[in-house]
């Protein structure tokens, strides 16, 4: 195909082929530069959303753990309390547990031994542990310090017994027992009145 059209035309087709060329790569790259904006704003949004929610969650743990430190150290104070109140009674009415102890071991059945005591209150009584070599024997601490006659403690309740070859491996007897005992009015070993000075 022979063109046979003048110079100057066929120079102005071929500028106007390659200006379309170029608007459309123009075209083509304002619509990316403005897809690549969009993208953009869209994560920083999305990023923003998920900081706040983060900051959110965090305050709200913060406020939570404060609540529970706070209630922690609310309940060792009152156990602190407690135990100083508890103190100064045991201290007020002089109470001579190498006394108790060495006489409760006395009215003990053959074949137990006291593992533990822990004050529950003075004016209550005590909490105790003890091992026993069977079943019968366990029960037999019971009747034993209950006893009028040893004027120890006038109720003793047996709160668990439990026997177990595992018992018997650990400790050297077969049965754990736990009970509770409330002291004998007028236990000459266990509580002393305070001293008071003589007014002259």
């Amino acid at each position: 195909m022979i063109n046979l059209l003048p110079p100057d035309e066929k120079q102005a087709k071929l500028y106007g082929r390659r200006n379309t060329r170029l608007l459309r790569w123009l075209a083509g790259s304002l619509l990316g530069v403005a897809g690549i904006f969009v993208v953009t704003a869209f994560g920083l949004l999305f990023m923003n959303v998920t900081i706040n929610s983060y900051k959110s969650r965090i305050a709200g743990a913060e406020e939570q753990l404060k609540v529970q430190k706070l209630e922690e150290t609310q309940k060792a104070v009152q156990e602190m309390s407690d135990s100083f109140k508890l103190s100064t009674q045991v201290l007020s009415k002089q109470v001579l547990f190498s006394k108790l102890i060495e006489n409760m071991g006395t009215v003990m059945p053959t074949g137990t031994a006291l593992s533990g005591l822990t004050i529950t209150s003075l004016q209550g009584g005590l909490d105790l542990n003890a091992l026993a070599i069977n079943r019968e024997t366990a029960t037999q601490i019971q009747v034993n310090l209950e006893d009028p006659k040893n004027k120890l403690f006038d109720k003793v309740d047996i709160v668990s017994i439990t026997c177990s070859p595992e018992n018997q491996a650990q400790f050297g007897y077969a049965c754990q027992i736990q009970l509770k005992a409330r002291f004998a009015t007028g236990n000459q070993f266990l509580l002393i009145p305070p001293k008071t000075e003589v007014k002259q």
